[in-house]
């Protein structure tokens, strides 16, 4: 229990400069993305201990910067923040799944299926993309034989 007391706190704090550093940068998507991957380890985290409301609020958060970055104009960094926010959704679906919400787990992972379609459609010589396809596939259909 002390390691997880200790642990907490320096991902907080870890967290808090995180959130700061982005607060004093709003343009800096470095910044953000650090911010927005930070969250998710939180909602990681909070999944873990079973805190399913304080794991959804983490993950809204993070994949609500994802969007931010993948709304920038077609470029090379805007596919990377895409392929990020698929990523994100593959995560945040997950969370809703275990967290009961079947059908926003469901609606989450189409999502994120249609969003690296598209990237695959743009980029289709991109082996990184296939597999990150197939995970969100995988964990899509994961979602569909359980739900309710």
């Amino acid at each position: 229990v002390k390691n997880s007391a200790l642990a907490r706190e320096y991902m907080e704090k870890s967290l808090q400069r995180r959130r700061d550093v982005a607060e004093k940068n709003p343009e800096d998507e470095v910044a953000i993305r650090d911010l927005a991957i930070g969250l998710g380890r939180q909602g990681k985290v909070f999944e873990e201990e079973k805190n399913y409301a304080g794991s959804l609020a983490s993950w809204k958060e993070s994949v609500e910067l994802r969007e931010k970055l993948a709304a920038k104009p077609s470029n090379e960094e805007s596919m990377r923040a895409k392929r990020d926010l698929a990523q994100g959704l593959t995560d945040y679906a997950a969370a809703l799944n275990v967290a009961g919400r079947s059908e926003e787990a469901i609606t989450t992972g189409r999502r994120t299926v249609a969003i690296l379609l598209d990237l695959i459609a743009a980029d289709p010589v991109d082996q990184r993309l296939k597999l990150t396809l197939l995970d969100a596939q995988l964990s899509l259909g994961a979602t569909l034989r359980t739900a309710k």
